[in-house]
């Protein structure tokens, strides 16, 4: 039950702190999600009502500075130049969710930095690259192929690095 109730806040979370960002800057185009990575029977999760009463307009879409600080204790918004999180669904099983959140840093020595202070969690996969954190998750961990797969194809396509 304990689990069950932290994935819900965590789900939360992220639907909560899906709103405009004072990092608008767009992410750089090499970061962007490409359509053969979409983790095979998922699709984009749409917005639904409750996520669009509190600013939720886009997925992928940015991340405001509230959810940044939940990931941060003492992040320095201003060392991020942009952010993005990508939903998906199972096509066959709407109910669950896997994303990838991507936060882009002004400079690598700020991804540096800013990375010490990062409250990582077990069932998280971190990967980085000079100057950008990428962050998969799924719902209760139930995703851990599809996770894997594009960890994968991610770290082949950018040159990342896990961060342990």
């Amino acid at each position: 039950m304990k689990k069950i109730c932290l994935v819900l806040m965590i789900f939360l979370s992220f639907y909560g702190c899906i709103q405009n960002s004072t990092t608008t800057k767009s992410l750089s185009p090499e970061y962007n999600l490409e359509a053969s990575e979409i983790p095979i029977g998922f699709k984009y999760s749409k917005i639904n009502d409750e996520s669009r009463s509190i600013g939720v307009t886009d997925n992928p879409g940015a991340l405001n500075d509230e959810f940044i600080i939940n990931i941060y204790k003492d992040v320095d918004i201003d060392q991020i130049l942009a952010t993005k999180m990508h939903v998906f669904i199972e096509e066959t099983n709407p109910s669950k969710e896997l994303g990838l959140i991507v936060i882009q840093y002004v400079s690598s020595s700020s991804l540096l930095n800013e990375i010490k202070k990062l409250k990582k969690y077990s069932d998280r996969v971190y990967l980085i690259s000079d100057d950008a954190l990428f962050i998969l998750w799924s719902d209760a961990n139930i995703y851990e192929t599809e996770i894997t797969n594009l960890k994968n194809r991610l770290i082949h396509r950018l040159g990342l690095n896990e961060y342990k």
